[in-house]
């Protein structure tokens, strides 16, 4: 299996969008409430990604040329110091 990771771009969005939300209602979906899950799907679609990504250090997986995860840096807005948190939705 050939991995590459890279940086995020506009046109990976629509996936990176159902990656997301697919993960939101598979896995994170044990652990909260189904009014959360959805609100935060509301906030993954892919013109909300396109939206917030030049705000992160965002980055894609690729296996073999498919798409199968993102992760970003994002500064931590809870804190005044320069914290920064790794967000990491991934494909199953």
């Amino acid at each position: 299996m050939n991995i590459k990771i890279r940086p995020f771009n506009n046109a990976d969005a629509d996936k990176i969008s159902t990656i997301i939300c697919r993960n939101l209602r598979e896995i994170n979906s044990k652990d909260y409430m189904p009014d959360m899950i959805e609100g935060l799907i509301n906030c993954f679609t892919s013109g909300e990604i396109i939206k917030f990504a030049p705000g992160r250090n965002m980055f894609v997986a690729e296996a073999d040329g498919k798409l199968m995860g993102t992760a970003s840096l994002a500064k931590d807005n809870r804190s005044d110091d320069e914290k920064y948190v790794v967000l990491t939705p991934l494909s199953l």
